[in-house]
C-alpha cells in the first residue's frame, strides 16, 4: 500500500481527533459552568441583601444558595430531599465525595423514600458500548499507525502521533463513562448490604427490649 492510500484510509480516523476536539469543548463548558455559578452565587447574596426584613424570603434564597453549593460539589442538581439523603449517606463514612460525584447520575430514591445508586440497564448498556467501540477503534487504527511507522515518512510518523493521541484521548473520555458505571454499581452493592445491616439491627432492637422486659 502506497503512502498516499494509507494517508487516505487514515483519514478515516479523523473522527478521533474530533472526539478530543468534544473534549476540549466540554472542558470549557465546565469552567464556564463554574463561572457561572460563581455569578449566580453573587447573585443571590445581592437578592438576600434587598430581601432585608422578610424573613421568609431571606430563608429561600439561604435555601437556594445551599442547593447551589450542593450542585458545585455533586456535579448535579437534586431535589432537597435527595441532596439531604445522599448528605446522609456521606455520613457514614462508607462512601468518599468522590465516590458519591463519580455516582451521581445514578443515584436516585425508591418508591420508599430510600435511597439507592443503580446503574441499571443503560448505565451497564453504556459501559458496554463504550468498551466494545474502543475495541473496535483500536483494531482499525493499529494497522493503519503500523504501516504509517513502516514508511519510515516524516509527514507518516506525525499522522500516526496524530491517530495515537486521537485514540488515547477518545479512551479516557470513554473509559470514564464506563468506570462511573462501575464505581457507581460497586457503591449501590455497598449501600445494599449497609441498609440491610441498619433494618436486621433495627428490627433486633424490639425483640431485645421485649425480652429484657420479661427478664
Amino acid at each position: 500500500m502506497s503512502l498516499s492510500d494509507v494517508l487516505t484510509s487514515a483519514y478515516g480516523a479523523t473522527f478521533v481527533l474530533l472526539v478530543a476536539f468534544v473534549k476540549a469543548v466540554k472542558t470549557l463548558y465546565e469552567f464556564h459552568d463554574e463561572y457561572l455559578i460563581k455569578r449566580r452565587f453573587k447573585h443571590l447574596n445581592f437578592l438576600k441583601s434587598e430581601a432585608m426584613g422578610n424573613e421568609d424570603l431571606i430563608r429561600f434564597v439561604d435555601l437556594a444558595k445551599q442547593e447551589l453549593v450542593f450542585a458545585s460539589a455533586l456535579g448535579r442538581s437534586a431535589s432537597p430531599r435527595l441532596s439531604l439523603a445522599i448528605m446522609e449517606l456521606y455520613k457514614t463514612r462508607l462512601f468518599s465525595v468522590w465516590e458519591l460525584r463519580t455516582s451521581r447520575y445514578y443515584i436516585h430514591l425508591d418508591d420508599r423514600g430510600l435511597i439507592e445508586v443503580r446503574p441499571g440497564r443503560v448505565g451497564i448498556l453504556l459501559a458496554a458500548f463504550a468498551f466494545l467501540f474502543l475495541v473496535g477503534i483500536a483494531a482499525y487504527v493499529a494497522p493503519i499507525v503500523l504501516k504509517l511507522v513502516a514508511t519510515k515518512q516524516l509527514t507518516a510518523i506525525a499522522t500516526a502521533a496524530a491517530m495515537l493521541l486521537g485514540f488515547f484521548l477518545m479512551g479516557l473520555y470513554l473509559l470514564r463513562d464506563a468506570i462511573e458505571v462501575a464505581i457507581a454499581w460497586r457503591v449501590g452493592r455497598q449501600l445494599k448490604k449497609h441498609q440491610r445491616h441498619t433494618s436486621a439491627a433495627a428490627s433486633a432492637a424490639p425483640a431485645i427490649e421485649a425480652a429484657s422486659l420479661r427478664d
